[in-house]
């Protein structure tokens, strides 16, 4: 609970709620943004794509474990000299597997609904630069369900290595 602490109290984005170390029972709690709030509008403004406008909801994840294991990864890269160019990605989910998605960090093996072409890369869940583009994958490869097709924004470093290299930032659910 130590690393947990750390992180609570020095590493946790200003756009976090505060919780404490008891609130995570599971390692991650995920919010409703307010639509047309300041924080819906940066996501919003960063989707940066005509699909804007089918937004659903948008849903931020906050998991201080993998918070943490991206914090030490940075430093590490840091400490080698590495590339710690960060980039936003958009990865594509089945609505179904949002939880697996999120309790195991974009790990595509859990999945219950997995194309694999269109979810991972090398054997890392795979990013798309445009939400666009996620959504358009998401919807040739029919992950979608009840009308929705589910979008993880993810901060994540410009060469994945390992599941450090990324943290899900937020849900976003888009109308079908």
């Amino acid at each position: 609970m130590d690393v947990l602490r750390a992180v609570l109290n020095t590493a946790q984005p200003t756009t976090w709620v505060n919780k404490s170390e008891d609130d995570y029972i599971e390692s991650y709690l995920l919010f409703d943004i307010t639509k047309y709030s300041t924080e819906w509008y940066n996501v919003w403004i960063e989707a940066d794509c005509y699909h804007r406008e089918l937004i659903k909801y948008i849903k931020r994840v906050q998991n201080p474990f993998q918070l943490g294991l991206f914090k030490i990864q940075e430093e590490k890269r840091r400490s080698e000299n590495v590339s710690t160019q960060q980039t936003i990605g958009y990865h594509v989910i089945h609505p179904n597997d949002l939880e697996s998605a999120l309790k195991y960090p974009l790990d595509y093996r859990r999945y219950s609904k997995r194309e694999s072409s269109v979810q991972n890369v090398e054997k890392h869940p795979k990013f798309y630069a445009k939400l666009e583009d996620a959504y358009e994958m998401g919807n040739q490869c029919n992950l979608a369900f009840d009308n929705e097709i589910l979008i993880i924004q993810a901060q994540h470093f410009s060469t994945v290595r390992n599941q450090g290299d990324y943290y899900p930032l937020y849900v976003i659910s888009l109308v079908v």
